[in-house]
């Protein structure tokens, strides 16, 4: 969860963490990293935001338990399956040596698969990546499925910072959502309200540009305005 929040402030996109009870209809975009239990309720809730035009990302592990902790007796991903559009035929852990190199589709995301890799079968869904070394070579990592005017997407591996800053800023750039240009490394900003905030987590000042603006913050220190940048 947190390399997708850290994605998406880096990208400058404010982010709202929400228990899975919540009302959905206000996010363009929704990313449930490991929806480990899931019921009928929480599915068809999913299934109507995105119908309706949402666009959801589910990770690994998702609908493989009950809401009551047990295990599912359905094809995984569970209760999840007939959303995804695609069923998991394989999946194992990876010890820190291993990395599935994959291929990918989707603009700089590239890479392998590591710590865990869960091996897709689309069903009604397209393939994003896919493997191409290690027992699931040619099989899915990712797949993507329109369903009604909204999509889902379903990543079979824990993607490492880079990838989730490809991946998400395909995402949010198909969706029309504004980001922040490039920023310096360990400087992120935060818009809320009417107010531009960058923080830099440097130990030394820093200079950079941002939409024609000069801006200059100090060594762990807070840039705030309210220009439209």
């Amino acid at each position: 969860m947190f390399r997708y929040y850290r994605a998406l402030i880096e990208l400058g996109i404010k982010v709202d963490i929400i228990p899975k009870t919540s009302e959905l209809s206000k996010y363009k975009l929704v990313i449930a990293p490991t929806l480990f239990m899931v019921n009928t309720h929480i599915r068809n809730e999913l299934s109507y935001y995105v119908e309706n035009g949402g666009v959801l990302i589910l990770g690994v592990r998702s609908g493989f338990k009950t809401d009551t902790n047990i295990v599912t007796e359905l094809p995984l991903p569970g209760e999840l399956r007939s959303l995804v559009g695609s069923g998991i035929v394989d999946w194992h852990a990876l010890i820190p040596q291993v990395n599935y190199n994959f291929t990918s589709h989707i603009p700089n995301l590239e890479g392998s698969a590591s710590l865990w890799a869960e091996a897709l079968e689309p069903e009604e869904s397209e393939v994003g990546v896919q493997y191409r070394e290690g027992p699931f070579v040619g099989m899915a990592a990712l797949t993507s499925r329109v369903l009604g005017s909204g999509k889902v997407y379903y990543v079979g591996w824990y993607p490492q910072l880079s990838q989730a800053n490809a991946f998400l800023s395909h995402i949010v750039s198909e969706l029309g959502i504004q980001t922040k240009p490039e920023l310096p490394e360990s400087v992120i900003y935060i818009h809320r309200g009417p107010f531009n905030i960058f923080l830099n987590f440097r130990e030394d000042d820093v200079c950079f540009k941002a939409d024609g603006h000069q801006i200059k913050i100090p060594a762990r220190g807070v840039f705030i305005n309210q220009d439209k940048l």
